[in-house]
């Protein structure tokens, strides 16, 4: 999916196409947290949470399925925002900050994060 963005340049419009982006984030739970219990109490809040940022035009959040995936992962946040350049908008939103901040690393031992278009 491709967003058209039209800008200003001089006294003329020019047009640009730029790519939606999936932010891809991987967490892994401490040890107290790694429970189905827990892993699905997390997930719903995260969702919940991070679905109000209004740079986010879609969110999925899963669980780990089976146990291999378990060894290293728990959760998946799979975030769609309209360009690369909603992402730093993204990242320091408040509401962004506060569930990254005081309630997800609390709670993490590790997170990766990739971009895909």
């Amino acid at each position: 999916m491709r967003r058209l963005v039209e800008c200003l340049r001089g006294n003329s419009r020019v047009r640009k196409v730029t790519p939606m982006i999936d932010r891809m984030v991987f967490v892994r739970f401490k040890e107290e947290y790694r429970t189905d219990t827990k892993r699905a109490e997390i997930a719903s809040h995260s969702e919940n949470t991070l679905r109000a940022v209004p740079q986010v035009r879609a969110i999925r959040v899963a669980t780990a399925l089976d146990d291999k995936t378990r060894q290293d992962w728990d959760m998946l946040l799979a975030i769609r925002l309209d360009s690369i350049e909603d992402l730093e908008p993204f990242r320091l939103n408040p509401i962004h900050r506060e569930y990254v901040d005081n309630y997800l690393k609390p709670k993490m031992a590790q997170i990766k994060g990739w971009n895909f278009s």
